[in-house]
């Protein structure tokens, strides 16, 4: 660590540091638990999807509630955060029947004094979702608890207002993973206070430690689900004849993700897209890793082919085409395949393209203007800020209008320019998807990626590619490659 930092306290997951009186550093560790017991085998890179996944939801939630997020460093597992004095309530909101909430229903018909209609199944949606406390047990296990017993703790007036907020943020990522095939049965928060007395969201938000996640298109009441979460971990040390004290069960925790994990991802289709290779690419091999990390197939086609093999979408990567003697993409415009890959676009096929691949695509006038030297006549390599300037693209569905984005840059010639008559003919038509909020190239307008008036071709100059694993940070290409993966997939259900 940079600074001086005096650890104060560690939980399950989490290591706590004290930065100065008003921060602290949370750094998540690979740990997972179960039943409130820290198993003796880490996750390798748990703490990252963790810290990552929180971020992600602080940032699209901050105008619900504040949060304690104060900056993400480097190693993509530490955060420094505001003091607060927490309170000592779990948050719970509860939108399906299952884990505690259906055992408590069981026996009494009723979930933390909710009162629920007789005759409900295992996994069941609730008819509204439900605001459902605990206590946050210092030592043992965490205990369901009722209204009354809540504001003891709190009071009446603080407890209303933790209730609101909880329900609030559940509602809307609901409805947000929902559009994208994911079901959020129920999900845990962590509220402080800051000195003035203010609501604050802490600890973390919407992970898969906090929350239950099953895929939307294997949801069967009556029966559990499977899940993108650590629920299958607790039904595995279930059949252990565990008594859910220390010591841990000793199965080996990483074995129970491997084994079990991979078939929950199993339910959708992966459509075949397919990545250009031309003498000279150098990012083909990455872009298939991160299209195939997020649900495709991923198909790698040489520059040579004249025909594309049977595929939903295609991928011009990034690299040096041909070395880039003329102009960026002028040679490789005439490849064979890039008959096969006009034919594809003009009948509608999903055509993206990366730095390189952008630069083929205007090349080729598939999409407009054109790509220049940088002004700094420099290469340019490193993270940039951008904005979604059009969230309605099927490139950018997983996106939100506004939405800041960072990813990496590499190039010599990013410059995009037009004219004026067709950059205000892009204006017009909302061509223009996402915009430099820090330009590194002089393009015009700051456009960052444009699409064709038809909707199915898109460029951009970042590398989205380079922007999935979490491993390395950011994750917002996985945003553009989502949605490009999503669209691929419908095609190929309506084509099946």
């Amino acid at each position: 660590m940079s600074e001086a930092a005096v650890h104060v306290g560690s939980g399950k997951v989490r290591e706590l540091f004290q930065l100065d009186s008003e921060r602290l550093l949370l750094v998540a560790s690979d740990r997972i638990s179960t039943f409130d017991v820290v198993l003796p085998t880490e996750i390798p890179d748990k703490g990252r999807v963790l810290t990552g996944l929180s971020g992600f939801w602080f940032a699209r939630t901050r105008e619900l509630v504040p949060n304690h997020l104060l900056a993400l460093r480097p190693d993509a597992r530490s955060t420094e955060c505001r003091r607060l004095e927490m309170l000592p309530l779990e948050c719970v909101a509860r939108g399906y029947l299952a884990g505690s909430g259906w055992k408590d229903y069981r026996a009494t018909g009723a979930v933390c004094g909710h009162e629920l209609p007789a005759g409900l199944r295992e996994s069941e949606r609730l008819p509204e979702p439900i605001f459902t406390p605990s206590t946050k047990a210092l030592e043992g296990h965490d205990e369901n608890i009722d209204r009354a017993q809540a504001e003891e703790l709190v009071g009446a007036e603080r407890f209303a207002e933790v209730e609101r907020v909880s329900l609030e943020l559940y509602r809307f990522a609901s409805e947000h993973a929902a559009k994208r095939g994911i079901l959020i049965a129920d999900t845990k928060f962590e509220f402080g206070l800051d000195p003035d007395g203010r609501l604050v969201l802490a600890d973390e938000a919407f992970t898969p430690d906090s929350s239950r996640f099953w895929p939307a298109d294997e949801y069967e009441p009556g029966r559990p689900q499977p899940s993108f979460d650590k629920q299958f971990v607790h039904d595995h040390c279930e059949t252990l004849g565990w008594d859910k004290n220390y010591p841990a069960a000793h199965e080996p925790a990483d074995r129970v993700l491997r084994d079990q994990g991979r078939p929950a991802m199993s339910g959708l289709p992966r459509p075949r897209v397919g990545v250009l290779v031309f003498p000279g690419s150098n990012d083909d091999r990455d872009a298939a890793l991160a299209l195939e990390s997020l649900g495709a197939e991923p198909v790698l086609v040489w520059h040579a082919e004249r025909d594309l093999p049977g595929v939903s979408a295609v991928v011009l990567p990034g690299g040096f085409s041909y070395g880039d003697y003329l102009r960026c993409g002028a040679i490789a415009r005439f490849a064979p395949v890039m008959r096969a890959v006009t034919r594809f676009a003009e009948d509608g096929g999903l055509v993206l393209g990366i730095c390189n691949g952008f630069q083929v695509l205007c090349e080729a006038r598939l999409l407009p203007g054109a790509l220049r030297p940088n002004t700094s006549l420099s290469f340019v390599c490193r993270d940039v800020p951008l904005a979604v300037e059009q969230a309605d693209t099927l490139f950018t569905t997983r996106c939100e209008p506004g939405q800041p984005l960072s990813m990496p840059v590499k190039h010599g010639e990013g410059c995009y320019f037009a004219d004026g008559d067709l950059l205000a003919e892009l204006e017009a038509n909302g061509q223009i998807v996402l915009r430099y909020l820090e330009n590194p190239n002089g393009s015009v307008a700051d456009v960052a990626a444009v699409i064709n008036d038809s909707g199915n071709v898109f460029g951009l100059m970042p590398h989205p590619e380079h922007a999935v694993d979490p491993l390395l940070w950011p994750t917002d290409g996985a945003l553009v490659l989502g949605s490009l993966v999503d669209a691929a997939r419908e095609r190929t259900l309506a084509a099946a």
